[in-house]
């Protein structure tokens, strides 16, 4: 008896993570139809501008923007603001400074999300206090990914394949109301620290498509929009709560007896 409890807390449990890891980010649901870039070359930089003046370079596939005492700028404007659907953002950082923001603006390149790194090198959301990763700004790689749906009115935001952050517009963006996204650019403030840098390993935004195939190549993508509710997640804790009822119902039945 006590042997068929344990089995049905250990199924519910099981259960729970899968539930959990539904609708969590999937690079490989996406097709990175607006931006995909890896910085195999400079020429990656025609596809995402950087601000004149800045001090950058290219080498070995990886962007490094240097603090030179004023704002740098990496940018991508959409080819038309976006105001419906999902944007989606996945790009790959390395940093030793809490200068550095992504962000995300809307109409007249004014900012609505501000992805900083604050003082203790934390990730968060600036307007709000919620910390999304801690000691981002330790110079090693950090995978980023956010979803921006501008018809649910939230932002969910991945590290390193952690848990999600879930916000809304209301708590989270920088200043009034989300009328779209038309920029996604990386930051590095003119107030960053001497020998302060940024390095960008790739940077990619999909307009929320699924890519053919589940592959992040980029090409063949559909009309269908990604909903990575579907995932094999769900089928897990369909199955796995499942499982877990009937062990349950068979306790009970036991225990009547």
């Amino acid at each position: 008896m006590k042997t068929l409890r344990t089995v049905s807390a250990l199924i519910v449990t099981v259960a729970m993570i899968a539930v959990m890891a539904i609708g969590a980010f999937a690079a490989e649901n996406y097709d990175w139809n607006l931006l995909n870039i890896d910085y195999s070359s400079e020429a990656d930089l025609e596809k995402a501008k950087i601000q004149q003046g800045a001090s950058y370079a290219v080498k070995d596939g990886v962007l490094r923007i240097n603090r030179n005492g004023t704002n740098e700028d990496h940018y991508f404007d959409l080819p038309e603001m976006k105001t419906s659907g999902k944007v989606v953002i996945s790009t790959k950082f390395r940093t030793n400074s809490h200068n550095v923001a992504l962000r995300i603006n809307g109409a007249n390149n004014s900012l609505k999300f501000n992805i900083c790194v604050n003082g203790e090198k934390n990730l968060f959301i600036k307007g709000s206090a919620n910390i999304v990763a801690e000691n981002v700004a330790d110079e090693k790689w950090h995978e980023l990914n956010a979803v921006v749906d501008l018809d649910a009115k939230t932002i969910v935001l991945t590290v390193d394949g952690g848990t999600p952050f879930n916000g809304t517009f209301a708590g989270h963006s920088q200043a009034g109301n989300v009328d779209g996204v038309a920029r996604v650019f990386w930051h590095v403030n003119s107030a960053a620290a001497e020998g302060g840098y940024l390095d960008v390993d790739y940077f990619r935004i999909s307009d929320g498509k699924i890519a053919q195939g589940g592959s992040d190549s980029g090409s063949g993508s559909t009309d269908k929009p990604g909903t990575p509710e579907t995932s094999d997640a769900t089928l897990v804790a369909v199955t796995v709560l499942a499982a877990g009822a009937v062990v349950t119902a068979f306790t009970a039945k036991k225990r009547r007896k």
